[in-house]
C-alpha cells in the first residue's frame, strides 16, 4: 500500500468515524502502524484530525443554522442543549476555545455535543476548526506514539 492511499483510507475512516460510533478512528490509527511500512506518525495524526473535525463541521453548521431558527418552540431536550451550551460556551471566547480544546483532546465533554453547542453558542467557525483540529492532533499523536512504543516493546515480526 502506498503512502497516499493510506493517508487517504485513514482520511475517509476518520471521518466516517466521527459521523457515527460503529467506525473507531484509534483503532484505524493504530493498523496503520501494524502494516509492513507503517504510515508516518504525524502525517497520519494529522490526516485523522482533519478527517474528524471536518465531520465535526458538519454538526457544528447544523448547531448554527439551527440557533438562526430561535423563533421556534423547541422540544425540551433542544432546550436544555440550549442552555448548556449557553452555560459552557459563551463565557467570552476564551471559555469556547478551551471546552473545545478539551473535548478535542481528552474527549470529555464528549466531541459531538460540543460540536453542535459550539454552533449553537455561534463560536466562531475559526475557533473552532483551528483548536479542533490541534486538539484532536494532539490527541492523535499521544495515541500512535504509545501504540508505536507498545509494538516495538512486543518485538513481533511483521507488526512494525
Amino acid at each position: 500500500m502506498t503512502l497516499l492511499v493510506g493517508l487517504a483510507s485513514l482520511l475517509g475512516l476518520s471521518f466516517v468515524s466521527a459521523l457515527t460510533p460503529f467506525v473507531n478512528a484509534e483503532a484505524a490509527l493504530v493498523a496503520t502502524q501494524a502494516l509492513e511500512e507503517p504510515v508516518p506518525v504525524v502525517p497520519a495524526a494529522l490526516v485523522a484530525a482533519a478527517g474528524q473535525m471536518g465531520a465535526k463541521y458538519l454538526y457544528f453548521r447544523l448547531g448554527y443554522w439551527r440557533s438562526s431558527r430561535k423563533g421556534k418552540a423547541l422540544p425540551r431536550w433542544q432546550e436544555k442543549l440550549n442552555a448548556w451550551s449557553e452555560a459552557a460556551l459563551s463565557g467570552g471566547r476564551w471559555r469556547g476555545v478551551l471546552v473545545i480544546g478539551l473535548s478535542s483532546s481528552i474527549g470529555l465533554p464528549p466531541l459531538l455535543l460540543v460540536s453542535v453547542s459550539a454552533g449553537l453558542a455561534r463560536v466562531r467557525t475559526l475557533d473552532f476548526l483551528v483548536v479542533g483540529v490541534a486538539g484532536r492532533f494532539l490527541r492523535f499523536l499521544a495515541i500512535l506514539l504509545g501504540a508505536g512504543t507498545v509494538l516495538d516493546l512486543l518485538h513481533v515480526p511483521g507488526l512494525g
